[in-house]
């Protein structure tokens, strides 16, 4: 959100749950020019682009540590031939998370 808060856990959850990230979206082609968020909110991955929401856009400028994420970036679908069809992201924890808890994110 706003406050530079990523996704906060609402309840506690296990090893391996997985979720959907509502507010980043996953698509295949590149982004039109005049629809790009100005600050570049826009990371490639081996088969599309995500647009990521400004709160994850500076988790990844802050450089934080990699060993912190307690979550990992699954695609775990095929993207439709529509080249401007965009596809919810899902995210799979890599330890459990407690209730209030700050989930991070490993794009790798």
């Amino acid at each position: 959100d706003k406050s530079g808060c990523g996704i906060i856990a609402s309840r506690d959850l296990s090893e391996r749950d997985s979720f959907i990230d509502p507010f980043t979206n996953y698509q295949r082609d590149e982004p039109p020019e005049n629809l790009k968020n100005p600050r570049g909110h826009y990371m490639k991955l081996s088969e599309g682009y995500m647009c990521l929401r400004p709160s994850i856009f500076e988790f990844l400028n802050e450089s934080r540590n990699q060993k912190e994420a307690n979550a990992k970036l699954l695609i775990d679908y095929k993207l439709s031939a529509l080249p401007t069809q965009t596809k919810k992201l899902k995210l799979k924890l890599l330890r459990p998370v407690k209730m209030g808890e700050e989930i991070l994110i490993n794009y790798s």
